[in-house]
């Protein structure tokens, strides 16, 4: 047994294990001030944020009055962004005039307009968030959101997310002491679970081409197949009784057009029958084909019976 001297004891002793790395909250909140301060050059204190899980009815319940909710895109699914009123005035008025204002900002609807102006703010807050963890050598499933849409409705968060446990991050923001523009940043995400499960399910490989096709071509299109339209004044509508006629001009008869998604023509066709029930022949579209059939010249006596 070999005897250390005191200085070799003391030596020994000291350790030189690395720092722990920084928490998953620790680190957003780092991306949530880096992104104010250096990105906006809006200075903000932001209090270490919470996770919780929360269903989308929950989440839905958090859109107080004022409150903008955005609806986010990432790989791992969908999620929403909100942000109360008081932390959305204080961004709005750093980005349109370069300074807080003095005025007590109100609570009021958001419009697309206030949406998209913190926008970029908040896709920079995204975007440094995964540069730290990749810095970090963190690995996370929930990461790549960005700005997508606002969200109108309390209801259309429900309707936004899947039907499932998500993830709730809370970050309390304020600005140079001025209580009137403190307020919450929500966050809700999908779970590490989930998000894991649907990238691994939708990860690109050999057959992604073949499996993305086959996924597209068995999704329902309704088509509508269209014989002509005519324009009635209001008395004239008011006065229709069943079994009166709809007069179409002559040429309409003959010229069906085939409407897919949005109203577009798809296909231009003659009307007949088959295996006798009414049909309609495709053609090729014409050239100068347009989007509308308008009642022009003497109708003739083929007309739609009101049912």
């Amino acid at each position: 047994m070999t005897i250390q001297s005191p200085l070799r004891r003391k030596i020994g002793a000291i350790r030189h294990d690395a720092p722990p790395l920084p928490s998953a909250e620790r680190v957003l909140r780092r991306a949530i001030v880096h992104g104010l301060s250096r990105g906006l050059g809006l200075m903000a204190e932001v209090e270490k944020p919470t996770r919780e899980t929360i269903q989308p009815e929950k989440a839905a319940a958090l859109m107080a009055e004022g409150t903008l909710a955005v609806l986010l895109d990432g790989a791992a699914g969908p999620g929403v962004l909100l942000l109360e009123h008081g932390p959305l005035a204080a961004i709005i008025e750093q980005t349109t005039t370069g300074r807080i204002g003095k005025r007590v900002p109100r609570a009021r609807a958001p419009s697309a307009t206030d949406a998209a102006l913190v926008a970029d703010t908040f896709d920079r807050i995204f975007s440094t968030h995964e540069a730290m963890l990749e810095e970090l050598k963190l690995s996370s499933a929930v990461t790549g959101f960005r700005y997508a849409a606002p969200l109108a409705k309390a209801r259309d968060i429900v309707l936004a997310l899947p039907d499932e446990t998500h993830d709730h991050w809370t970050s309390r923001l304020s600005f140079a002491d001025d209580e009137h523009r403190r307020g919450a940043l929500h966050l809700i995400l999908p779970t590490e679970a989930a998000a894991a499960a649907a990238m691994s399910e939708g990860a690109a490989g050999p057959d992604w081409p073949t499996r993305m096709q086959s996924r597209v071509m068995a999704s329902e299109v309704t088509l509508e197949a269209e014989l002509g339209r005519t324009t009635l004044t209001a008395a004239a509508l008011r006065a229709l009784r069943v079994g009166d006629r709809v007069v179409l001009p002559r040429e309409q008869v003959g010229k069906v057009r085939l409407l897919g998604p949005g109203h577009v023509c798809v296909a231009t066709g003659r009307l007949g029958q088959a295996t006798g029930r009414k049909a309609v022949r495709l053609e090729p579209p014409a050239e100068d084909e347009d989007h509308g059939f308008e009642a022009s010249g003497e109708g003739s006596e083929m007309g739609g019976l009101l049912m």
